[in-house]
């Protein structure tokens, strides 16, 4: 007779209740106390996890609480909070390695998210003990009222505390690592979303502590502890793109003194571009850029994305020009200037108007060439517009905003939060002629090097090659896609989309909207879209930077195949297309590669313009 041919519950509630009776008592007893421990586990394990829950968002509540603090230079605060944090962390750490716990979280499966939850819990209490109440006690001397004095910055005190930000930074990568390494658990979106969100903090505070422990040991040096520093202070005009950012439009001669900031010389780009420079930037380089003549053109100066060869030509156009020398060179927009004036506060200029936060980039990149028009002047070489009021009026908003610099600062604090952002951005970007500060300098975001290494890597450069200012109204789109880690080589493609906003409800004057040639035109390469050009249209150098060893398969325009110009960008490969583009319209190119399966999180550096861009990146991280 086969034992399953019949259903025990065939005969309802009633024959169930029947056979339960029938159970030695012993065996019910024993079903009772199972099913009781059972709910008592349950229930155990549901308390610990709301008590983890609660402590891990108590910790995090306090965490930034200690953060605002140290920021305020509030020291007792900071530490108390930072306490509060560590004995929080450490309560929900408890909770998540209690006995029910362990058991639950051995369990194959099941327990994937208990023991991701523990993970968890280790890191975040190894953060507030190894980093945040470390930090809190050391960070209050550092806070931004200490750190700047009236408008010095006080180099001693961040000699004084570069070796103890070494080890806080040292620990916080040691803390990053571990995040990283914490497991996926096998369902619960919760769990999951909160491992990506500590892994998403933890290497921040990796990288910001990285960056704070560098600029201690930079700083000193570069403003001037051991001696005076000099620096080329160049102001780049995104509205008519460049690979740095944007077009040369003015100067400054920037001096450190122990610490003391002074400005002493502000000049157009005309005055630094008197003279050609003199230095060598290697075979790829011309071969890239020598149409355009960057050493001799300051217009053409900074085509390339790397920073450090545009410096180069500025500092020896200067030098030459000038007959002194300079120590470095640093770059900004008017966006980064727009955060410094919302943390300084407005400028007033001598006709009265006021300069804001709000108003000076639409003043410096569009209003003023509407308010000063140019005069159109035929020369051999192109078609030129000049207009010194404006070029007075642009220098006159840099002086108002440097002497205001100058002054006491009623908020050191958010001085440097600024600062932070336009460094965040890309909007600054500094080299140093002394070899050991730029090599400690190209470890940070501000040295804006394409890396000579093998991750994978995007990069998209724009360069406007009409000599107009319409780049005011680009906007972008940037995607980087590429197959799985498996073999040597993987497929991927780069995409870009570009628009161009203006609506030219009003016409804008020539020299912003016209086609001037100033930049000149690649020979071989006809535009990738096929469209009229009227006032408006930008004319654009699109060149992507890929991965060292990547072959180019093939690159379309609005899905028609196209031509790209290959060239290498410090050992990169890289492709360049041109595309021109109406107002109101916008275009897609699609760069497909066969790239090198290389080890290393892929990287998407973003060039400085009018817009933030986040790219989409869809590339995974292979092992070495």
């Amino acid at each position: 007779m086969n034992m399953f041919s019949r259903n025990p519950f065939d005969d309802g509630p009633d024959g169930l209740r029947r056979r339960l009776a029938d159970l030695p008592q012993g065996v019910k007893w024993g079903a009772l106390a199972a099913a009781l421990v059972a709910v008592i586990f349950i229930g155990w394990l549901g308390l610990q996890g709301l008590a983890a829950k609660s402590n891990l968002e108590k910790a995090r509540d306090s965490a930034e609480q200690a953060k605002d603090a140290l920021l305020s230079g509030e020291s007792e605060d900071a530490t108390r909070f930072a306490e509060n944090a560590q004995f929080y962390a450490r309560q929900a750490q408890s909770a998540t390695h209690s006995v029910p716990w362990n058991i639950a979280a051995a369990v194959p499966l099941l327990g994937s998210p208990l023991k991701t939850t523990q993970q968890i819990s280790d890191v975040v209490v190894g953060l507030a003990d190894d980093v945040l109440l470390p930090g809190a006690t050391m960070g209050a001397g550092l806070s931004p009222s200490n750190l700047i004095d009236g408008t010095r910055v006080n180099l001693k005190l961040l000699r004084e505390q570069g070796p103890r930000l070494s080890e806080l930074s040292a620990a916080a990568a040691k803390l990053d690592a571990k995040a990283q390494a914490i497991s996926n658990p096998a369902y619960l979106s919760l769990i999951r979303d909160a491992r990506s969100q500590l892994q998403d903090q933890t290497s921040r505070l990796a990288r910001l502590l990285g960056n704070s422990s560098l600029a201690a040991q930079l700083a000193p040096s570069m403003l001037g502890a051991d001696g005076p520093r000099t620096y080329l202070m160049g102001f780049q005009t995104p509205a008519e793109a460049r690979g740095t950012g944007g077009l040369l439009g003015g100067f400054g001669i920037l001096r450190f003194d122990n610490g003391l900031p002074t400005v002493d010389t502000l000049g157009t780009n005309t005055e630094l571009g008197r003279a050609a420079a003199e230095v060598d930037l290697g075979p790829d380089f011309n071969r890239a850029y020598g149409w355009a003549n960057p050493l001799t053109d300051f217009r053409n100066s900074n085509l390339s994305p790397h920073f450090p060869y545009a410096a180069q030509i500025w500092k020896s156009m200067w030098e030459r020009q000038s007959g002194s020398t300079v120590d470095g060179v640093i770059a900004l927009d008017p966006v980064a200037l727009s955060y410094v004036l919302g943390a300084i506060g407005p400028v007033t200029l001598a006709d009265g108007e006021v300069i804001n936060a709000d108003n000076v980039v639409e003043l410096t990149m569009s209003t003023a060439y509407s308010r000063f028009p140019a005069v159109k002047l035929d020369t051999p070489q192109a078609i030129v517009y000049k207009s010194d009021a404006r070029k007075k009026y642009l220098q006159d908003i840099a002086g108002a905003v440097v002497k205001k610099l100058s002054g006491p600062l009623e908020s050191p604090r958010k001085l440097l939060e600024a600062l932070g952002r336009a460094v965040g951005e890309g909007r600054v970007s500094v080299w140093s002629a002394s070899p050991a500060d730029q090599k400690l300098l190209e470890q940070t975001p501000l040295a804006h090097v394409v890396p000579n290494d093998a991750a994978p890597y995007a990069q998209v450069i724009v360069n406007n090659l009409a000599g107009n200012k319409m780049d005011y109204y680009l906007k972008r789109e940037i995607e980087y896609a590429a197959d799985g880690c498996d073999g040597d080589m993987r497929n991927s493609t780069i995409t870009v989309r570009l628009s161009n906003t203006a609506t030219m409800d009003k016409p804008l004057p020539d020299d912003v909207a016209g086609s001037l040639g100033i930049t000149g035109t690649l020979v071989g390469v006809p535009p990738t879209f096929e469209l009229d050009a009227p006032s408006g249209t930008m004319v654009t150098s699109v060149r992507v930077i890929a991965t060292q060893g990547a072959r180019l398969l093939s690159v379309t325009s609005n899905g028609k195949r196209t031509v790209a110009i290959p060239h290498v960008e410090n050992g990169h490969p890289s492709f360049e297309v041109q595309v021109v583009i109406p107002p109101g319209q916008s275009g897609e190119l699609a760069f497909r590669l066969s790239e090198p399966t290389s080890s290393g999180d892929p990287r998407v550096p973003i060039q400085p313009l009018i817009d933030n861009v986040n790219p989409r990146i869809s590339v995974p991280s292979c092992a070495g």
